[in-house]
């Protein structure tokens, strides 16, 4: 049951109450009874399932105080600062003030002391009344005195045991972290973060970070596939998922995960080059985790990240490469400039060939034109030629030309000819038509008024 779980703070806030009523009494009854509450409170946090076992440690405790210890803090009280003061008189202080006490002998003054029964016990008893008291006289307690200093001390000593007990029973774990809980060295329970309580001087916690942890190694020289010795530093990010395996499957976590990465990254170095592990961080980061992970899930560690920070090869190397770089970059320039060239002749040569391809096809179409338009010129000419003909004809046609104008004409188109810059004159094959004509022109010209035939002359 739920209550049974707290049932050890109801014992805790009775023993507090008794020694509260114990200051007030000064009795030493409270007291035990209160040393009592504090052992079944110790019982009912143990034994958390059942109620009767701290009832049975509250009897013991309480009876065994009450029977043997307390005639012991009675007999103290007697012989510190006096013994206690009864006089006649209601009035008083304390539980025991104003209660009936017989005395049991003469009682005098603080120099002639007697004994008196107070609650069935036998007290030392001094009274200030003149003459003093006879035995079996019947009195009323009106002082006591040495009781309240040991009291006193024995309150204050256990209010500090039980400070002490509940700083030790009260933990709190802090967020991100998870309290580990042994009793008498074996694995109890885990607590999540917020309060705990554990039983003081059995159980014992142990906080653990549950939070993610980069672990920055050291520098570490590592031999690579090809025998080279590379300066390796790496990171690794761990985090711890079961508190339980974490600390008792491993003596410590701490160390055994630098270890296990010292181990993991020899082992993939090992089995790359120096230009693969200059290139290929990545899949190196992959391979350790791995390895790594198959040794920590064990343990409750988890692996998160790993990250290569560094990795320096000696100072030669670092030379070499230095010179195959510089290498590298000259026969790229030199392949650059000679694309460039290629590419630049290759550009003229299209640009060339774009050009020549552009011309003709210029030419072409302006030949295309040309022929257009002379075809165009010619059907115009021709059209031209066809309609002056027709005019010409009509026009001979209508005016009825006889033979003497027709030789005429003739005549005048030799004429023409003759007066052509051409070198080759053609001449009608019709030569006695044009005798013909020439004659018949004469006659005409003869039988005209005024005019006279030319000869030779």
């Amino acid at each position: 049951m739920l209550w049974l779980t707290w049932f050890w703070v109801i014992w805790l806030v009775g023993g507090l109450a008794l020694l509260g009523l114990e200051l007030h009494s000064q009795a030493f009854f409270a007291f035990f009874l209160a040393l009592g509450a504090f052992g079944a409170a110790i019982a009912a946090a143990l034994i958390r399932e059942q109620w009767w076992p701290s009832v049975v440690v509250f009897a013991g405790i309480s009876a065994a105080g009450l029977a043997l210890v307390r005639p012991v803090f009675v007999r103290i009280a007697e012989r510190r600062q006096g013994p206690p003061l009864i006089l006649p008189g209601p009035s008083g202080r304390g539980a025991l003030v104003g209660q009936q006490a017989l005395t049991l002998d003469a009682v005098g003054d603080e120099h002639h002391p007697g004994h008196a029964q107070l609650a069935g016990e036998r007290w030392l008893a001094v009274t200030d009344q003149p003459g003093g008291l006879q035995p079996d006289t019947a009195v009323k307690v009106t002082a006591v005195r040495g009781t309240g200093l040991i009291t006193g001390v024995a309150i204050v000593a256990i209010v500090i045991v039980v400070a002490i007990l509940l700083s030790a029973s009260i933990k709190v774990v802090p967020q991100g972290f998870a309290g580990v809980v042994t009793r008498f060295g074996r694995f109890r329970r885990e607590a999540p973060a917020g309060l705990a309580i554990i039983i003081p001087f059995l159980d014992h916690m142990v906080r653990v970070d549950n939070r993610e942890v980069p672990r920055p190694g050291d520098r570490q020289q590592v031999i690579s596939r090809d025998n080279v010795a590379v300066q390796v530093t790496a990171t690794i990010f761990s985090q711890i998922i079961d508190s339980r395996a974490a600390l008792f499957s491993v003596a410590d976590y701490t160390i055994a995960i630098d270890q296990q990465s010292r181990s993991a990254l020899r082992s993939v170095f090992g089995a790359v080059s120096l230009d693969e592990a200059l290139s290929g961080r990545e899949q190196i980061n992959t391979q350790i985790q791995q390895q790594m992970e198959a040794v920590t899930d064990k343990w409750g560690i988890r692996i998160n990240r790993v990250e290569i920070v560094e990795i320096l090869p000696p100072p030669n190397i670092l030379q070499a490469m230095a010179l195959q770089k510089q290498a590298d970059q000259e026969k790229r320039a030199v392949i650059l400039q000679s694309e460039g060239s290629q590419q630049s002749a290759v550009n003229i040569a299209d640009g060339n060939r774009q050009a020549a391809i552009k011309n003709a096809e210029g030419e072409r179409q302006a030949a295309i034109l040309r022929a257009e338009g002379n075809r165009q010129a010619q059907i115009l000419e021709a059209e031209g030629r066809a309609q002056a003909i027709q005019t010409v004809y009509t026009s001979i046609k209508q005016a009825q030309p006889d033979p003497t104008l027709v030789a005429i004409l003739q005549l005048d188109t030799l004429s023409k000819f003759a007066t052509s810059d051409n070198t080759t004159v053609v001449v009608p094959a019709e030569t006695a038509g044009l005798l013909g004509a020439a004659q018949a022109l004469r006659t005409v010209l003869a039988a005209a008024p005024g005019l006279q035939a030319g000869g030779g002359g």
